[in-house]
């Protein structure tokens, strides 16, 4: 930063500027791959990208066709009975609803 104010002359630099500046700074260092190196490596992801694809299709394929087997061969659940509500009684008396506790006493069993 010091060195930033003597070569303005004592004038702050843009933070802007200098996070720039900086970074150019640092991209001039960087050891870039030749083209060869670049298409290569490349060449490497793109293979391992689909060698991965294929093998998660693959994988999805045989999972969904074993889910398939499984549904169609299980067992078939037990008939379910529908019941015709005009065959219900209801002509018995209704449930206490009056909020009492019914009386249990004559109708436990005496030695």
């Amino acid at each position: 930063m010091t060195e930033n104010l003597h070569e303005n002359h004592g004038k702050k630099e843009n933070p802007v500027a200098a996070y720039f500046k900086s970074a150019f700074e640092e991209f001039s260092k960087v050891t870039w791959p030749t083209k060869e190196q670049a298409a290569l490596l490349t060449g490497i992801v793109v293979g391992v990208s689909l060698i991965l694809a294929i093998l998660v299709g693959v994988l999805d394929l045989g999972f969904s066709q074993g889910y398939k087997y499984l549904l169609d061969n299980a067992p078939t659940p037990a008939p379910s009975y529908t019941v015709d509500p005009n065959s219900i009684d209801v002509t018995t008396a209704p449930a206490d609803t009056s909020g009492t506790p019914a009386d249990t006493s004559s109708t436990t069993p005496t030695k």
